[in-house]
């Protein structure tokens, strides 16, 4: 569970980014998953897919975690 109760750009970023997904494609991950595995050749599905597998590995990269990644404040001792 997380322990954070801040609200960062992180996070709504990628509620956009979900709810984006959901609402162009009408499925959330876990259906997607489901629905590839039930229609493989439906274009749909497969573009889905494929877009969720190109999100997590671009999350994955060091340069997007660079984006949302901060060096901690400095303060005067």
């Amino acid at each position: 569970m997380p322990t954070s109760n801040t609200i960062d750009a992180k996070l709504i970023l990628g509620g956009i980014l979900f709810g984006a997904g959901w609402g162009c494609g009408g499925l959330c991950p876990g259906p997607a998953v489901v629905n590839l595995a039930a229609f493989p050749f439906n274009p749909l599905y497969q573009a889905f897919f494929a877009s969720m597998l190109v999100g997590m590995y671009l999350e994955s990269t060091s340069f997007v975690r660079s984006l949302f990644d901060r060096a901690p404040d400095k303060k005067a001792a």
